[in-house]
């Protein structure tokens, strides 16, 4: 869904911590990939179809959208880190996904990138645990897409009701094809401390 070659590679993430956008910039701008006037760190607007990254001159303002995924890439390679500091989210979470695919004229999307917005793993599938996100959001997730996918580097995994257990890292960035307009459900009964050999998305 994304590639691109003046970036290097680039990951999917979320903010597990509440931070403004400003703040982030000022903490991490120096690790990030910097693309001519804009840093390697976007969200999807899925209505266009198009990647809106955030300009090096610090104007974009506002705050993480808990719940959303944006798409970064460091300048140092892999094991590269940036920190997200703030208040944790301690209550249920929600998010708005829709299907744009039939919009302007076939140009928007069906894809939502979306983040698990906690500091804590929570259960991906049902064989993870009995609450897990599959079950609770597989009536908003279009049937013909119905999973989770993620970037691991060179191409997209799905993680589904039929994968074996997994867990859905803190600050973990994935996409989902919504139905319509619906809301995306990250509950507090989500979270859990995976076991050693449980898979880890992604």
């Amino acid at each position: 869904m994304y590639d691109d070659l003046d970036g290097g590679g680039w990951d999917l993430v979320g903010a597990p911590a509440g931070m403004t956008i400003e703040d982030f910039i000022t903490a991490n701008g120096a690790n990030i990939q910097v693309l001519g006037d804009n840093y390697a760190f976007a969200q999807f607007n899925n209505a266009s179809g198009q990647w809106e990254r955030y300009a090096t001159d610090n104007t974009d303002t506002g705050s993480f959208t808990p719940g959303q995924g944006y798409a970064m890439a460091t300048n140092a390679g892999d094991g590269a880190t940036v920190a997200f500091t703030g208040d944790i989210k301690t209550t249920t979470q929600n998010i708005d996904i829709i299907n744009n695919n039939d919009a302007n004229e076939g140009v928007g999307r069906r894809w939502n990138l979306v983040s698990n917005p906690f500091p804590s793993y929570i259960n991906g599938n049902t064989a993870a645990g009995a609450a897990n996100f599959m079950d609770v959001n597989s009536a908003v997730i279009d049937d013909s897409f119905l999973g989770l996918y993620g970037w691991n580097g060179s191409d997209y995994d799905t993680y589904n009701n039929t994968s074996g257990a997994f867990s859905i890292a803190p600050g973990q960035g994935f996409w989902v094809a919504a139905v319509a307009l619906q809301i995306l459900r990250l509950i507090l009964q989500l979270l859990c401390v995976p076991p050693q050999e449980l898979e880890i998305l992604f």
